[in-house]
């Protein structure tokens, strides 16, 4: 096999994984893409950094369901989007208070990945572009959605932050760039789910294909109570980052292949 197959995009498909009452699988639907978007805002509701741009809860709660969406149109271009849902033959008990579901639980998490440093053919690139443009047609919609709801001031007076921040990160991604490395770039599992092991469920099949193909896995987490769950998957900390001095510090984490097995 050769390096250049080995480091490709994982496709959907490949992760398709059924385990037990649940299924993991790309989103099929518009309906399942806002999903996903309502997934990630509900759990990085109270994340530290959406905090420092949005203070105002019921703000934030509107904007970051927005900016889930854009970035999900970003990540499906050159990544990998996938939802945990429960089969339709299977019952899954929640907590009361859970999001609405008809029948059984629609979904119970989501994660997003991508392989960083990959090569691509003109031909792959071609083909990523009708996806990249409406990624970045939905970015230029965000800010007149964002003025019509009334948010946008906010958001563009503390955008300085956001750069800085993100600039610091990067930095810490560096020692990593010499070779085709995954990414861990979002997870999150639905509030009245969690405890019940659907973290595993979502990571596994992700970490055993970073093994099969010697990928090292790097993601970063702002709380720190996160640290020893990543911890049982392997993840050990490579660096810290103050984002914001006394706010904010990034905490970058690596899983070498074949770790915490």
């Amino acid at each position: 096999m050769s390096d250049d197959t080995r480091h490709k995009t994982v496709p959907h498909h490949a992760l398709e994984h059924v385990s037990g009452a649940y299924v993991l699988h790309a989103p099929r639907s518009r309906a399942e893409w806002r999903v996903a978007a309502i997934l990630l805002a509900d759990a990085f509701h109270e994340d530290p950094f959406n905090r420092a741009l949005m203070p105002d809860p019921a703000a934030r709660r509107r904007v970051f369901l927005l900016v889930y969406r854009m970035l999900l149109r970003f990540f499906r271009v050159d990544g990998t989007i996938l939802l945990l849902s429960a089969r339709s033959d299977a019952r899954v008990s929640s907590t009361p208070g859970g999001p609405a579901a008809t029948g059984h639980v629609p979904a119970a998490g989501v994660i997003v990945f991508r392989v960083e440093g990959e090569h691509m053919s003109a031909g792959e690139r071609l083909a990523r572009l009708p996806r990249r443009v409406a990624a970045f047609t939905c970015a230029l919609a965000l800010p007149v959605r964002m003025l019509f709801i009334g948010h946008i001031g906010g958001l563009l007076r503390r955008s300085r932050t956001l750069r800085a921040s993100y600039g610091k990160l990067r930095e810490a991604y560096r020692p990593f760039e010499n070779r085709p490395y995954l990414s861990l770039e979002l997870i999150a599992v639905r509030s009245d789910l969690r405890g019940n092991g659907l973290m595993g469920r979502m990571m596994g099949p992700m970490l055993e294909e970073a093994d099969r193909k010697s990928l090292t896995v790097v993601l970063n987490t702002e709380t720190p109570e996160n640290l020893p769950i990543y911890a049982h998957y392997g993840f050990e900390p490579v660096d810290s980052v103050e984002a914001v001095p006394g706010a904010l510090t990034y905490h970058v984490l690596a899983r070498r292949p074949g770790a915490g097995r």
